[in-house]
C-alpha cells in the first residue's frame, strides 16, 4: 500500500503518465 502511494507522489512530481517503476523506489526506499 505505501508503495503505491509513494509511486503516485514520484509520479506526480516528475509529471510522467506512467509511474517510476516499482524497482528503482524498493531501491529508492530500501
Amino acid at each position: 500500500m505505501l508503495e503505491e502511494f509513494y509511486v503516485s507522489l514520484w509520479a506526480q512530481e516528475l509529471g510522467t503518465p506512467k509511474p517510476i517503476s516499482l524497482q528503482r523506489i524498493k531501491k529508492a526506499l530500501g
